[in-house]
């Protein structure tokens, strides 16, 4: 294998960034989606709704409470 062809892979050509512009472009004219600006993505409501709540640990009973000190 010739030390051409090794190094080939590694660089991004202007005929893979026209192949990912007409992906692009044709997804949107074929589904017919719009196109949404970043301020007008609410990304920190979405934040504040997946962010873990306090865990409030149920209080073990029977045998359970008894030995739950061994992984305590």
């Amino acid at each position: 294998m010739s030390e051409e062809n090794g190094k080939r892979g590694d660089r991004l050509t202007c005929r893979d960034i026209g192949l990912v512009a007409a992906a692009y472009l044709g997804w949107k004219v074929v589904k017919r989606s719009k196109y949404v600006r970043l301020v007008d993505i609410p990304i920190e409501e979405v934040l504040e709704q997946i962010q873990p709540e306090e865990d409030v640990e149920a209080k073990s009973t029977g045998w359970v409470r008894m030995v739950s000190w061994l992984w305590d």
